[in-house]
Formats: C-alpha cells, structure tokens, sequence
C-alpha cells in the first residue's frame, strides 16, 4: 500500500486503511498534487486565492475552454468564473 493514493471517498478501513492486520501501526498521510501546489504558489501574487478557490477556478477554466470551443459561451460554469473572478476585485 505504500505510496497510493486514495479517495476519502473510498476509504475502507482493514482494505486500504488502518487497522490492516493484528497489532498494525499503519498510518494514513493527507496528499497534495505537488505540480498543482507549486503552479499555485508560483502564481499566488496574481491572483490572491486560497489553494482550493484557485483549483475550482482552473478546473472552471478548462470546462470553459471547452464550451467556448463547442460554441456553449455562456453557462452555469461561467457564471460561476465571473463570480469567482469579482472576489478578487
């Protein structure tokens, strides 16, 4: 099990989390995507977001791109970026 990641939605405890087996010392570790940490540090004094706010807004941005390709320029997600957006004014 070491090294894998796993859903808090799929935790199973004696599956993929403590207890494992008798007498276990087994530990669970929260996980960050560190590419994804390290984008939003890097880019942090542009747009002032709390790591998760700046996950939502780019996963917003790539739906975004998405519809404005199909020809979808408006909808629940961009009002949703435009919201997001008029936080940080």
């Amino acid at each position: 099990m070491d090294g894998k990641v796993f859903s808090v939605k799929k935790i199973m405890p004696g599956v993929n989390t403590p207890l494992m087996h008798p007498n276990c010392h087994c530990s669970t570790a929260p996980y960050i995507d560190e590419k994804k940490y390290y984008e939003w540090l890097d880019s942090y004094d542009q747009h002032h977001m709390s790591y998760n706010d700046w996950v939502e807004w780019k996963n917003n941005e790539i739906s975004r791109a998405l519809a404005v390709r199909n020809g979808n320029t408006y909808g629940p997600l961009m009002v949703k970026v435009f919201q997001m957006k008029l936080k940080l004014i």
